[in-house]
């Protein structure tokens, strides 16, 4: 098989959502992916979506118990280029896998980790439950629901954020060793995940933070039900500056609402276009968006995205022979690597073990290939040390990819029109993803501002944005004109819907993604309206993809010089949050519903409210529900509950039981009495999402970036995501203000002072201070 990892051989030995999702996409890029499981299975294989995570990995059982399993294991990394694992810390070492001497013992092997809460200390034994890690972290809370307090997050938003954190740590990781010659020890958790999904609501600011957080929460903003009883989740007021939207309005038969920001006007508004929309079915207020250029999607069932004619066009679902279930369709491949050899999903996933004898015989020849050290290219301080990329993006999807790089320790130049980014008006979104970046003001528009452009892109090794198609081509800042200036150049566009298919032309924003894909119906809850989630979490998987997608080429062209296209999509980010759904001869797989009351998905995982607050409960095997059955012992003598599916079968009954206990006591008393008896349990806490900001244990292990900003005072953000033990990243500095580095750069450029002033005179460029 090809893809731009082929020759690559990753081992792993996790057991959760985040590293399933991760060597899923390394398999699909064409790594080869060894799945060490231990007797009986990875517990996710219970999991009917492994059907889709596990796909195109090898099997092989072994008991890292025993001795001679432990030997197969040791021998096994040593022909592997990257190890993923999600043990506890310390947990490897005390079954005997030495990982403290890997340096020596395995110099070439990147061993990628991922925990609960990485490292923050005192949280080291607390459980990986993805619901858990929503409730302590306070994530659960900045998600608005049909209720009031903590919202159950239907989609498993940390895992999946780690899985990404996992996939760049695994392409940088490979870049770095490409250079240095020698692997390393990677770390991120599933806090870190929360983090990564939270870079826009989550800041501290000195000054006017009143102002700062002016940004409503509105569960249906947008999401409108036609006449047929459909859902569409519309952006008809969002988008283009100075856009004509008149025809749409026409089509409505209302006039547009006026400008302004009144809240019994916009109330009134909303009322107004609710009304109008009841008035034609779905289909047809598609047609008429479409025609007015306005941004729209269906509101779909996550199998029904698979359908969806854009993403089949797309080739985000594609169909897979598996020995169990027959012919399925599942998600694509989500990120697109067009120089390197094409990327493809590799096979089924394996039944348990199926590859042991394979691999026992490439592990036991004498002459088995090794991944040892070799000499350095060159010096290598930083993840991406030396890396420029020249950011042209605007909103989230295009500019929190380049900043996720400069993090990594690539120098990153934001450049903007006169007018600023189009996201720049919303503070927190705004510097949630645009810190560590050089800005520089130039008017594309003009020639003297294409020239800017031209002359920074054949500078620098990446060149990132999110226009639509045939924008850059217009403005002369395309891939062609790019690599005519820059032949190693790697370009990544991303885009709403992709490349191709009908809808390639389509405007479009994170909440259209998420509506495709199927997160929003989901969300929902049983019986009631679909929901948005807040955080945005399209527009960052997108961007995500865009970045592992640029450490790959950067990979790839480290290993063949070749620099090439990339690309990737918002509806493609969509689909990877919900990757696990696959259709097979027999329908789709459903995924457990999430309860009327947004609280979970079965009486066993799930939220709870107690007399002054809210738990969140994670039991999910045998083991578990005995430590339940021990703090309540009721549980053990009612035959109902005997087993679990006995348990299944009376499940509203046990929520009931289990609701009513829990309302008797606090969340305090209920939090001491399970976790004694070793219950997976969490408070979810409202506060949490401010409080870390200023816990010195999480500004202590570099969660929390703090640094003067000249608007806001000091300000507090997210930290390190991923470190690295031998070329870690680092955090350049605040979000800048508009054109501040604009002098700076264009002198770099050669620029001469009394150009430059000329260049700022014509509004073609401007930076602080300079008179209008």
């Amino acid at each position: 098989m090809g893809g731009p990892l082929a020759g690559v051989r990753v081992v792993d030995i996790s057991s959760g959502i985040a590293g399933a999702m991760a060597t899923m996409v390394l398999s699909d890029q064409g790594a080869d992916v060894i799945q060490v499981e231990p007797p009986g299975g990875n517990p996710l294989r219970a999991y009917p979506g492994s059907v889709a995570w596990h796909r195109g990995k090898r099997s092989i059982v072994l008991d890292l118990t025993h001795a001679e399993d432990q030997k197969r294991f040791v021998d096994l990394l040593g022909t592997a280029d990257v190890l993923v694992e999600g043990f506890a810390p310390g947990a490897l070492s005390e079954l005997g896998v030495d990982t403290d001497r890997f340096a020596v013992t395995h110099p070439g092997l990147l061993h990628v980790s991922v925990t609960a809460y990485g490292p923050v200390e005192s949280l080291a034994d607390r459980p990986a439950h993805d619901l858990l890690v929503q409730a302590r972290s306070g994530q659960q809370y900045e998600q608005p629901g049909w209720r009031e307090g903590p919202i159950f997050l239907f989609a498993p938003l940390p895992s999946i954020a780690t899985s990404y954190l996992l996939l760049m740590a695994v392409t940088a990781g490979l870049y770095a060793r490409e250079v240095t010659g020698r692997g390393q020890r990677a770390e991120t958790s599933l806090y870190q995940g929360v983090i990564a999904f939270t870079t826009q609501l989550w800041h501290w600011v000195e000054r006017d933070e009143d102002q700062y957080w002016d940004i409503p929460m509105n569960p249906q903003a947008g999401i409108i039900e036609c006449a047929d009883g459909l859902w569409v989740h519309s952006m008809h007021s969002a988008g283009g500056r100075g856009k004509d939207k008149s025809g749409f309005y026409a089509f409505l038969g209302i006039d547009p609402p006026a400008p302004g920001n009144d809240p019994a006007d916009m109330l009134r508004n909303e009322q107004l276009i609710r009304k109008a929309y009841k008035r034609f079915p779905r289909a047809e207020i598609l047609a008429a968006a479409r025609a007015n250029d306005i941004a729209m999607a269906a509101v779909l069932r996550a199998h029904e995205g698979l359908r969806d004619e854009q993403v089949v066009a797309t080739d985000l679902a594609v169909d897979v022979d598996d020995p169990v279930h027959g012919r399925t369709t599942q998600v694509g491949v989500t990120f697109n690597l067009h120089g390197a050899p094409g990327a493809a999903i590799q096979g089924p996933a394996p039944a348990l073990d199926q590859h042991r004898g394979e691999i026992l015989t490439e592990i036991e020849r004498p002459d088995r290939p090794t991944v040892p050290a070799r000499p350095a290219k060159r010096p290598h301080r930083l993840a991406l040390d030396g890396v420029k990329v020249l950011d042209i993006g605007n909103f989230l999807a295009g500019p929190f990819g380049p900043m996720l790089l400069g993090d990594l320790g690539a120098t990153v130049y934001k450049l903007e029109s006169p007018e600023g980014d189009q996201m720049r008006h919303i503070d927190g979104p705004f510097n949630g993803c645009q810190r560590g970046k050089l800005d520089i003001v130039a008017d594309l528009k003009t020639p003297e501002g294409i020239a800017i452009a031209q002359r920074l892109i054949a500078e620098v090794d990446v060149v990132h944005h999110n226009m639509r198609p045939g924008v850059a081509e217009r403005l002369g800042v395309d891939y062609e004109t790019a690599k005519r200036l820059n032949p190693d150049v790697i370009y990544c566009q991303t885009t709403m819907w992709g490349l191709s298919g009908p809808r390639r032309d389509w405007p479009g924003f994170d909440q259209l993604g998420q509506s495709t894909s199927g997160c929003e119906l989901e969300l929902g809850g049983a019986g009631n309206p679909p929901v948005w989630y807040r955080f945005g979490m399209c527009d960052q998987a997108c961007a995500m993809q865009s970045a592992i997608a640029v450490l790959a080429a950067l990979y790839w062209r480290e290993k063949t010089g070749q620099g090439q296209f990339v690309d990737t999509s918002i509806v493609a980010g969509g689909m990877y949050l919900n990757s696990d759904v696959w259709i097979g001869p027999e329908g789709p797989f459903i995924r457990p519903e999430l309860d009327s009351g947004q609280m979970g998905t079965g009486p066993l995982y799930r939220l709870y409210p107690t007399a002054d607050g809210w738990i969140a409960v994670a039991v999910t095997n045998a083991s578990e529900w005995a430590s339940l059955s021990s703090a309540l012992p009721e549980l053990a003598t009612d035959a109902r509950f005997s087993d679990a599916r006995a348990r299944a079968e009376h499940a509203e009954a046990l929520g009931t039981l289990l609701g009513e206990r829990f309302a008797s006591g606090s969340a305090d008393h209920w939090f001491g009495v399970l976790d004694g008896a070793g219950v997976p349990v969490e408070i979810s806490d409202p506060e949490a999402g401010r409080r870390w900001l200023h816990d010195p244990e999480t500004v202590a292990a570099g969660l929390v970036a703090d640094y003067p900003h000249p608007r806001w005072g000091r300000l507090r953000q997210f930290g390190t995501l991923i470190d690295f033990s031998e070329t870690p990243g680092r955090i350049a500095g605040p979000p800048p203000v508009l054109g501040e580095h604009s002098r700076q750069v264009l002198t770099e450029l050669g620029y001469d002072p009394k150009s430059i002033d000329a260049l700022g005179a014509a509004g073609i460029t401007t930076w602080p201070g300079l008179a209008g």
